[in-house]
């Protein structure tokens, strides 16, 4: 069920969408052959020592890039998490700000303009030279300087307001000063610091097309190896300025299909699944050798509408500028069934744009839900002008012309698909007729850069601090990252004010407001919340730390945690070795699935490279 970004912006702020083609299945084919003939390691990764300690993750999310400066999907986050540090990472219980990062306390002053930071002492890049507060304020200044949409809005640097500076006075020290009151450094600004002996002399775009393998980073491991589409390694960092990983290796292995990666998980071949669809994940429970795990919701499933403005070629459905029209389609879907049905029950459903894990979720009282209601969705309509006046069962719009909206999905997203079949259905029998568009990423793509909808179902996987999710219902970020170009004075405004507050409390009840605001304007319609759902073998390792604690992500979530703290199941063989690898039985699974599933993985808006967006 993985869709698979971490759109933890740029993902999750963030989003371009990708899928593993087949052909690049076919073409890893003869290789895996190959390594199961001569005893090779799989699909292309180095053999290691028969001594070391190897983990081998499963996932459906590919490594787009080892480049810092073109991450795209969760793959390229959970590289970042391992390879380099942040000022403040998340906090495994709480997302909120945590110490496992560079900063070790700050000092605000000036109003909540100028922050103090401290740097941990000591550190060491992964090729043995010092790490200092240079590092952070070269890395910080070359995003503003060089206008950087991926990372810049995470240190405030916002059109209308002057970029903030960044200065390094000792080693030890970092000086942030903004031209208006910030909490930035505490959102966390999620932005990877870099090595300034490394990329200080590089132009933009020769920073983009670092291949930086090996990479030089201050994380717990170093990334080693890259192959798209098959598989990346990461390596224990010798340097490592925090607790030593009991793993010396970790190797991701990028599958086509679930039933592929189920296989693999069955036979020991990978250590555990990330991103499994609901059937696939509960035919799991009951072997003795596994354990299912379904972690909190990281992503949310959403209808958006087009408001017009995206482009010279968008021409939306007017009726979906009347609220009231909104407030009847959201009346005419029933989102719980969308939860039973199509996650079978994995799953909650939606109601704001922050996830149930962050700590600034809101969620309506009981009794202000907007549940399904079609007799008020008809009542709506009927009082809005839609009438039927030829009893063909479908409403006329004003001018006459049959009120349809023309919809897309993205073809790699089974379960988004169903949802939009399903709300189809429903907006049917309340005299809406929906045009259902079923493509591939790259035309969603262009469609909703071009503004060529009325609505579609896709998706985000915000971060725990709700400002960039919030920013993208407001004005300047139409043609950027909007969903449709929504535009509210009243919205941008609550966004501005939330932005300069300081005062955690105060700015916590402005965003929940901000929520409410949203949902109550049915801006775009949340319809569920996924769980993540993964499986494990519980005889090779033990010591996962789910983030956020108790019930979040095993990996591929929100840290190093759980590469940090795993350590062998006494008696288990965990070496890299040639019996280990790919086996005939899985590519032919990989083979199959693909002849079933057509598709792969869909990549969620959260961070994906928006610098050719403005």
């Amino acid at each position: 069920m993985d869709r698979s970004l971490r759109n933890r912006r740029f993902g999750g702020r963030f989003g371009v969408v990708t899928a593993l083609v087949l052909a690049a299945m076919v073409t890893a084919l003869p290789m895996a052959a190959l390594a199961q003939e001569d005893g090779a390691s799989p699909a292309g990764t180095s053999a290691a020592p028969d001594d070391e300690i190897v983990f081998r993750v499963g996932t459906l999310t590919n490594l787009d890039s080892p480049s810092v400066f073109t991450a795209g999907g969760c793959g390229c986050y959970e590289m970042l998490f391992l390879t380099y540090d942040m000022l403040f990472n998340f906090d495994p219980v709480t997302l909120e700000p945590g110490d496992l990062g560079l900063a070790t306390d700050y000092e605000v002053r000036d109003g909540g303009r100028t922050w103090e930071i401290t740097i941990r002492d000591g550190v060491r890049w992964s090729d043995g030279e010092p790490l200092t507060a240079a590092d952070l304020a070269f890395t910080y200044s070359f995003i503003v300087e060089q206008d950087i949409n991926l990372y810049k809005a995470y240190l405030g640097a916002v059109r209308g307001v002057e970029p903030p500076t960044f200065e390094a006075p000792d080693d030890t020290t970092l000086i942030w000063r903004a031209s208006e009151p910030t909490r930035a450094p505490l959102t966390p600004p999620w932005i990877p610091i870099l090595p300034e002996h490394i990329y200080g002399d590089m132009t933009l775009e020769e920073a983009r097309s670092f291949e930086n393998v090996p990479a030089v980073g201050s994380g717990p491991f170093v990334l080693t190896e890259w192959e798209s589409d098959q598989f990346w390694t990461v390596e224990r960092n010798e340097q490592y300025w925090g607790t030593t990983p009991t793993i010396d290796r970790v190797e991701f292995r990028v599958y086509s299909n679930e039933e592929a990666m189920v296989t693999a998980l069955k036979s020991g071949e990978i250590d555990i699944a990330d991103g499994l669809n609901p059937n696939l994940w509960r035919s799991l429970e009951g072997d003795e050798n596994i354990t299912i795990h379904e972690g909190t919701a990281g992503y949310f499933t959403n209808f958006a509408f087009n408001f017009g403005g995206q482009s010279e070629k968008a021409d939306p459905n007017p009726a979906l500028e009347d609220a009231d029209v909104r407030l009847a389609i959201a009346h005419a879907i029933d989102r719980q069934v969308l939860v039973d049905n199509v996650l079978l029950g994995t799953g909650t459903v939606g109601t704001s744009v922050t996830l149930p894990l962050s700590p600034y979720h809101w969620d309506p009282e009981p009794g202000e839900e907007i549940g399904f209601d079609p007799a008020e969705a008809q009542r709506l309509l009927d009082t809005a002008g839609y009438d039927d006046t030829d009893g063909d069962g479908i409403r006329e719009m004003p001018d006459g012309e049959p009120f349809e909206l023309d919809t897309f999905v993205q073809s790699s997203d089974p379960a988004a698909v169903k949802s939009l079949r399903l709300i189809a259905g429903w907006l049917e029998d309340v005299g809406v007729l929906v045009n259902v568009d079923v493509v591939g990423g790259g035309e969603a793509g262009t469609r909703w850069g071009n503004g060529d909808f009325d609505a579609y179902v896709w998706g985000w996987g915000p971060e725990p601090d709700p400002d960039f999710i919030l920013s993208v219902f407001t004005t300047d970020m139409c043609g950027v990252w909007s969903d449709g170009c929504y535009s509210d004075p009243a919205f941008d405004r609550m966004y501005e004010e939330q932005r300069v507050e300081t005062d955690v409390e105060a700015r916590k009840q402005m965003t929940l407001d901000m929520q409410r605001y949203l949902y109550e304007d049915n801006a775009e319609l949340v319809l569920y919340y996924y769980n993540q759902l993964q499986a494990y073998r519980n005889d090779r390792f033990e010591g996962y730390v789910p983030a956020p604690q108790p019930e979040g992500f095993l990996v591929m979530g929100w840290g190093p945690y759980s590469y940090i703290n795993l350590k062998p199941v006494e008696g288990a063989s965990t070496a890299s070795t040639g019996s280990s690898g790919v086996s005939g039985a899985v590519w032919i699974a990989v083979v199959a699935g693909a002849l079933v599933i057509a598709g792969a993985v869909l990549v969620l808006r959260r961070r994906g490279n928006a610098d050719d967006r403005e």
